[in-house]
């Protein structure tokens, strides 16, 4: 059995001493749903307060170890602190500590009838990194977007406002510092470990403890409108669909700059969100894995940017990764296996064990390409011809 430790550390040193539990989630559960702003918490215990390690705005870091070598890290910063204290000695009193990471740092930032060019994805962001603390790193790193925004006087939390960026192009938003936030466009790709999640762990799957399949829940929807305060509101609507199913409408706000972008993405986002694919819950324990699985090495799935992250560190950072998951449903006599991307993950530690939730969508929620469409026609980064 391999050995495997969280390294739990303060300002100045090492708190595993007393460190009773920690919890954090890192991603969202779905791609309707906003990447979390709140880290994670953790419980210490409080048997002197003069000498309690931390204290507001400290910086607090989970390194997931294996042997001598940190494979992941996630970083947080104090936001609130809440004190448990036992009657009698106190020996037993305890504080837990709410820990923000860059989008809830950066959440707490107002910007005031900020100018805003028109411009790429790209470029917007550019901008934003002028007028906050925290910067957003746009990938494909140096890379352009396809779609251009409209300009804005903003106010409002520049946290908002990439996330409306991020609804233009499905992107998915990855925060597991407390200094960086990573805007990965679908022109990224997604990083692919060569792992799969199934029901026994080896050196190449993850193993699972139990499975949720999620199906007509979000996102499943069939009829969507594309808003933007440039252009007239578009809606587009999958009418198989909503023959089938009945009518679910979703509403998204962007910062398009044409009626044709609008138009476009609410068609894209009417047929690919209207599968009826299941989605999945994974529950996991870390000890129970193979210790190679955490150490494979992944690529991009699309040419551009080599990564050469571990599974561990796309796994507990909750990158955007391509794994394949493999179940037997009730009364089915062989496996079925969907290829699935990593929305999110959540990660709860004590002493004696470490148990975690991964939150897998089918990579049919991300295809791209729609024939005779001026946004969505598209084969990896070269636009159709028509």
């Amino acid at each position: 059995m391999a050995y495997y430790e969280w390294v739990i550390t303060g300002p100045a040193a090492s708190i595993n001493t007393v460190t009773r539990s920690f919890n954090y989630s890192v991603g969202r559960r779905s791609p309707d749903d906003i990447a979390a702003t709140t880290i994670g918490s953790i419980t210490l215990k409080n048997a002197n307060e003069s000498t309690f390690p931390l204290t507001i705005n400290d910086e607090v870091t989970f390194s997931f170890r294996i042997g001598l070598t940190d494979y992941a890290q996630i970083t947080g910063r104090v936001a609130s602190m809440d004190y448990l204290d036992e009657p009698g000695t106190g020996i037993d009193s305890s504080v837990t500590v709410t820990l923000f990471n860059a989008l809830g740092l950066q959440s707490l930032e107002e910007l005031s009838a900020a100018s805003i060019s028109a411009g790429t994805i790209a470029q917007q962001i550019t901008t934003l990194n002028t007028l906050t603390t925290l910067d957003t790193n746009y990938s494909p790193f140096g890379g352009t977007s396809s779609y251009n925004m409209a300009a804005q006087t903003y106010t409002g939390s520049s946290t908002d406002y990439v996330r409306t960026l991020a609804n233009a192009d499905n992107a998915i938003i990855q925060c597991s510092s407390k200094t960086n936030i990573n805007y990965f466009s679908y022109d990224y790709g997604f990083i692919n470990p060569g792992v799969t999640v199934g029901r026994s762990a080896t050196a190449t799957q993850l193993g699972y403890s139990d499975i949720r399949r999620r199906r007509f829940q979000k996102p499943f929807y069939n009829q969507v409108t594309v808003s933007s305060n440039a252009v007239a509101a578009q809606t587009a609507t999958n009418a198989s669909s909503v023959a089938a199913y009945g009518k679910k409408a979703f509403n998204l706000d962007t910062f398009y700059s044409t009626t044709a972008q609008a138009a476009d993405a609410a068609s894209w986002y009417s047929n690919a969100w209207s599968s009826d694919a299941f989605s999945f819950e994974v529950d996991f324990v870390v000890e129970a894995q193979d210790e190679d699985v955490w150490t494979q090495a992944g690529t991009t799935t699309t040419a551009g940017i080599a990564n050469i992250t571990t599974f561990a560190g796309c796994l507990f950072g909750a990158f955007p990764t391509y794994l394949t998951v493999s179940y037997i449903a009730p009364g089915a006599a062989s496996a079925t296996t969907v290829p699935c991307i990593l929305e999110g993950v959540t990660i709860n530690a004590t002493p004696s064990s470490t148990t975690g939730t991964i939150y897998l969508t089918p990579v049919t929620f991300y295809s791209r390409f729609i024939l005779d469409n001026t946004l969505f026609g598209i084969l990896d980064t070269d636009r159709l011809g028509w």
